[in-house]
This record gives structure tokens, C-alpha cells and sequence, in this order.
């Protein structure tokens, strides 16, 4: 049971935390230091990652996928890890390339990173066409019915649309917010991206037009492991500023 639950039990101490600094802080007027405020950082990362992969629940591998690209970025500080998991990323779900490959090119544009990231992720693309190249015309490997209504058209959204609003709208809103808060705040809270990532989740987006319309959002959640750090900075950052112009 425990086993089944753990992801729910850390959540929800997790919120327990969070709930009792902010009420410490607002209700009983005890200030935070700048250290209290960085430390309530994972708990938000592990509320919103809560919330984000209970949306892909259904989806087992995207899962998988998620934890493939956090270990990626995780280990990037150790090169010879990191460009062997971009390089055989393939191998697990070629939406890792898909996303990490777009980063890694605006930070080696914009923030002048080291061009291996990229280079690795290149390779990856290549490997994965020729492994499709070669299950399609040796293995008679066939692709999921569900590309065979694909087109751009799927990615015109519709707002009054319940479904589009759930599968697609309200996802791709979360993977932008933290980039437009970071235009608006002028302020990357000592994160390391570029506001140029923004154009990661629209990427996704577009990549989405075989799965169609209601797949949008599962293609775009890929992105969460490079902005929930920033969006939970954001957050903490904005009850500051709230409660500082409020005096």
C-alpha cells in the first residue's frame, strides 16, 4: 500500500510543510529568511510535479520519459553521463530529443554553453531516423493508426471545446507561464535558461500534429522538467513581492 501511495503520501507532506511556513508567515507575521524562502522551493517542484504527472498518469511511458530527461539535466555537470544518456536517448522515446535538443541549442546560441550537449543530441535524431529506416523496411514495423488522420490542422485549438481546454489549452498555458512571468519580473531568480526556451513547449506543440488536438497536452508536459525549478522560484518570489508591497 505504501508502495502503491508513497508519490500521494510525500505530496501531501509536502503541502502540510508549505501550509505551515505560509501561515507562520502571514497569519503570525513571522518573516522568512532567505534561506527558509530557497528551502520551500522543493516543496513546491514536488506539489506541481504531483499535479502535472497525475495528468499523464494514463501514460506509463511518458512517465519514463519525464524521468529520463530529469536525469539528463541532473547529470549534465558530468559530461561523459550526460552525452551518453542524449546520445542513446533514442533508444527510450524520441520525444527526449525533441525537447532537450531545442535547450541545448538556445543555450549554446544565447548562453554561450558548451556545444557537446548539442552535438549529442544531433547524433540522437540521426540514430533514431535510421532505426526507423530500419524497422520500417526490414522489420515491416507499421506506425499506430492514430497518424493516419495526422495533419497541421489538428492544432487549431478551440476554446469552448472542453476537451481541447483539458487535453490542450490548460497544459500549454502552464509550460508558457514561467517564461512570461520571467519577462515580466525581468528576474530569473539565479536560474540558469533562456527566455528563448519558450519556444520548447510551441516546438512540442507543433511536433503534436500526428497524435491531434487532444495529445497536445501530453507532447507539451515533456517540457515540465526544465521549467517547474523556475515556476516554483516564481511563485515563492511573488508572495514576496506581495506581502513586501502590501506594508
Amino acid at each position: 500500500m505504501l508502495q502503491k501511495y508513497w508519490f500521494y503520501i510525500v505530496s501531501l507532506l509536502s503541502a502540510t510543510a508549505l501550509a505551515s511556513a505560509l501561515i507562520a508567515e502571514f497569519y503570525f507575521n513571522l518573516a522568512p529568511c532567505e534561506m527558509c524562502l530557497k528551502q520551500r522551493e522543493p516543496y513546491y517542484i514536488i506539489i506541481l510535479g504531483f499535479i502535472f504527472i497525475e495528468y499523464i498518469e494514463n501514460f506509463t511511458f511518458d512517465r519514463l520519459t519525464i524521468l529520463y530527461i530529469v536525469i539528463i539535466l541532473y547529470f549534465l555537470d558530468k559530461p561523459i553521463l550526460s552525452n551518453s544518456l542524449i546520445l542513446f536517448s533514442f533508444l527510450v522515446n524520441e520525444k527526449v530529443v525533441m525537447l532537450l535538443g531545442p535547450v541545448f541549442f538556445f543555450r549554446f546560441i544565447f548562453l554561450k554553453e558548451d556545444y557537446k550537449n548539442l552535438f549529442f543530441s544531433f547524433l540522437s535524431v540521426i540514430m533514431y531516423f535510421v532505426m526507423i529506416a530500419i524497422l520500417v523496411n526490414f522489420m515491416n514495423y507499421e506506425f499506430s493508426q492514430i497518424y493516419n488522420n495526422s495533419g497541421f490542422y489538428r492544432l487549431f485549438l478551440n476554446i469552448f471545446d472542453k476537451s481541447h481546454l483539458s487535453n490542450s489549452i490548460i497544459p500549454i498555458i502552464f509550460c508558457l507561464a514561467p517564461y512570461i512571468l520571467s519577462f515580466l519580473l525581468k528576474n530569473k531568480l539565479n536560474h540558469h535558461y533562456s527566455n528563448y526556451e519558450i519556444f520548447v513547449p510551441l516546438i512540442l506543440w507543433v511536433l503534436a500534429y500526428g497524435g491531434g488536438e487532444n495529445n497536445i497536452g501530453r507532447y507539451v508536459m515533456h517540457s515540465m522538467p526544465i521549467w517547474i525549478p523556475i515556476f516554483a522560484s516564481q511563485i515563492i518570489y511573488i508572495f514576496k513581492l506581495e506581502k513586501f508591497l502590501s506594508k
